[in-house]
């Protein structure tokens, strides 16, 4: 995960195995569980 200097995320690149999704999104739904950057908003 990469961050910016003001702690927002930058971007998460997942990868997995050719025709396993199902993995991934379970994956992704496990991180997003596990931490609040989903929760998280840019100052306007």
């Amino acid at each position: 995960m990469s961050s910016r200097c003001d702690g927002l995320p930058i971007g998460l690149q997942l990868m997995g195995r050719m025709f396993d999704e199902a993995t991934l999104l379970r994956v992704a739904d496990a991180y997003e569980r596990a931490t609040d950057w989903h929760t998280r908003a840019p100052a306007l």
